[in-house]
Order: structure tokens, then sequence, then C-alpha cells
């Protein structure tokens, strides 16, 4: 597997991270093809560097604060950066892809040993995705997730039913989404909490 080039953009589909527990080293498997991920393997480092960076930027700041010492050598940072996520939301090879078949990333729950100690936790791990949507918006989709009807969520948040309504007919509008059912969709794919 050809993983560093000089191609501009890649797409990231259909890939499965593993971290070894013996020494660490982050497994990648692309398609049926399994390598160990390396510092030199710009292509997919920097498509997955500029991903965590403008998708999670509270992961990315933590990641940056933890791998400051690196910065003088630009590549072994980004490397670090990549690698300190991969280990936080991916680290077992299993049946299902970490980045899907659609690009989506799947993240999985990973034991960590310094789960309850670590200053990162709940920051880095399960990363909050950026998102378009309003805080207001949230909490009203967060009860959708939940099954609540509009004036349930009404009564839930202190709103009219009409402002509930007004906030799912922006979310539907701004994400170019067209059902609940697709909020839905959006609010696990975008891990929003």
């Amino acid at each position: 597997m050809k993983l560093s080039s000089t191609s501009t953009k890649m797409e990231l589909r259909n890939y499965e991270f593993n971290t070894r527990p013996t020494d660490g080293l982050v497994e990648i498997r692309h398609n049926d093809e399994i390598k160990i991920l390396n510092e030199y393997d710009r292509d997919l480092i920097s498509e997955l560097y500029e991903n965590i960076r403008k998708r999670f930027p509270q992961a990315y700041e933590d990641l940056c604060n933890r791998y400051h010492k690196s910065i003088q050598n630009i590549m072994y940072f980004e490397y670090r950066v990549v690698c300190g996520f991969i280990k936080c939301n991916w680290g077992i090879f299993d049946n299902k892809w970490d980045i899907d078949e659609d690009g989506n990333w799947v993240f999985e729950f990973v034991s960590c040993p310094m789960a309850g100690e670590c200053k990162s936790e709940g920051k880095i791990c399960r990363a909050k995705e950026k998102t378009e949507l309003l805080e207001s918006e949230i909490r009203v989709l967060r009860l959708i997730v939940q099954g609540y009807k509009v004036q349930e969520i009404a009564d839930e948040l202190y709103l009219s039913p009409k402002t509930v309504e007004t906030h799912v007919y922006n979310m539907l509008k701004r994400l170019n989404l067209h059902s609940n059912a697709a909020l839905v969709d959006y609010w696990h794919r975008h891990n929003l909490r």
C-alpha cells in the first residue's frame, strides 16, 4: 500500500486503525493491506491532520499542547498529533471501518489506563466535532435524538412549540437535510453531546 507520495488530496475511505499493545505503534488497514504508520506517510498524515484541525478544534488544541515540544520538526509534530488522536479514538482492528466507505469517522470506545486522570479526557477521546449548529439548536436536537416530540421539547426547554419548530426548520435548512431522522444521523456522525 502506498500511503506517501506527492498527490494533493486523498479520499479518506475504508480505513481501520489499531494501536499495537506491545510497542504502541499505530497500524493501518486500508482495504486489504496492513502497515505501520510512520511520519513519512505524508499524504495520509496531512489529510488526517487537516481533518482533525478543522473538524475537532478542541481535540486539536489539546493535542498541540500535548506535543508542543515537537513543533520544531513539523512532520514529526503532525505525525504525533495524528497518532495521539488515533490512539484515543480507535483502538483495535475490528469488523467496522473507523473511517467508513462514505468518509464518516466512527469512534470506538478505547479502554484507557489514564481514564479518570487524563486532563484531556472527553476532549481528545470521543472528540466533539465542530458543528454549524447553534447551542440552542443543539439542546433541541439532543432531545429529538432522545425521542422527544415537539411539545415535550417545548415543555422541557421552556420554549413555545413554534420556537422548537423554528429551530428544527433552521437546522434542516442550514445543514441541507430533509427530516428529523437525518438530523439524528447528523448528531451521531458528528459525535455531538
